[in-house]
């Protein structure tokens, strides 16, 4: 009975796809009749007169002015050194890592079920965490210890 009305599904589906895309052709051809089609005005053009032996005016050069001088600044003004931390922290969005082996930036979960498998990895090699935690084993202990492990995790230059 299954297959049955599966099959009816897919075949109402073909026809109503069909049936949308004929009328997009009818009214395309509606719009443009094959027997009327427009022509194109023929833009005449003059007569071009050829004259020999006629000297062409070459036209004259300009002469150049001289630049005006700036005022050079008489005080030296220091270069202003750029943060290096902010340029990186604006090119990763918020709440997001890198991980250093693939380059690739993934963004932190809201449960640590959800967190790569990576970030778990990283989490227990910084020694931010004991071990990768099962599902069956999250209580609101662990849940705060993963959260603060998480803000370290953030913080530090090697996954940011």
């Amino acid at each position: 009975m299954a297959e049955i009305l599966f099959i009816l599904v897919t075949v109402y589906t073909v026809y109503v796809v069909h049936s949308a895309f004929s009328k997009n052709q009818e009214k395309k051809a509606a719009l443009v009749p094959v027997d009327q089609k427009p022509e194109k005005p023929k833009a005449e053009k003059p007569p071009v007169k050829e004259e020999k032996n006629k000297p062409v005016a070459k036209p004259k050069p300009k002469a150049k002015k001289p630049a005006p001088k700036k005022a050079t600044p008489t005080k030296k003004v220091a270069p202003v050194k750029k943060a290096t931390t902010a340029k990186k922290a604006s090119s990763m969005p918020e709440g997001s890592l890198r991980n250093p082996e693939t380059g690739e930036i993934d963004k932190i979960a809201s449960q640590y079920r959800m967190l790569k498998r990576w970030m778990k990895n990283a989490l227990v090699e910084e020694k931010l965490l004991d071990k990768i935690y099962k599902s069956n084993e999250l209580d609101d202990a662990v849940k705060k210890k993963i959260e603060k492990a998480l803000t370290k995790m953030k913080k530090m230059d090697k996954y940011k």
